[in-house]
């Protein structure tokens, strides 16, 4: 009988007290995950609390309309995209980190309208090959989009 040992990260600072939470959970979920297979941010995703995404949406939201970079919605942004690309670094130019916040909101937003039945996604969501991803309007949002216009 083969047992499954579950490991716990926590990120915390000089003092001892927890910080980047999100990258936190995203650390332990890569640490806990079936590793034969590739990963793709939209599997983490799609674990994570309505809370949890919210606070998400709220974060890059946030980073999108300030100029600061908030150091948990980057720790997302390199663990996952060191994981999908199964490295342990990554090397990004200047404007790919700049840009970040604007592809995470993207990715969020669409995880929650994936909840909401309003998309369908033709694969798992990927900070990667986003640009990529096939998203499908479901009747729902076509009748949502309706209503907003």
């Amino acid at each position: 009988m083969r047992r499954s040992l579950k490991t716990a990260v926590q990120i915390l600072d000089e003092d001892g007290t927890p910080t980047m939470p999100f990258a936190t959970l995203l650390v332990s979920y890569l640490q806990n995950r079936d590793r034969s297979k590739a990963f793709r941010l939209g599997e983490w995703l799609s674990t994570v609390s309505e809370r949890e995404l919210a606070s998400l949406l709220t974060l890059a939201e946030r980073q999108v309309s300030q100029p600061t970079t908030d150091p948990d919605l980057l720790g997302v942004y390199f663990f996952a995209l060191a994981a999908e690309r199964g490295q342990r670094t990554v090397s990004l130019k200047m404007d790919e980190v700049e840009q970040h916040a604007v592809k995470m909101l993207a990715l969020f937003s669409v995880e929650d309208l994936r909840r909401r039945g309003q998309v369908e996604l033709a694969e798992i969501l990927s900070v990667e090959y986003f640009d990529q991803c096939a998203i499908l309007l479901t009747e729902l949002g076509l009748q949502e989009a309706k209503i907003a216009q």
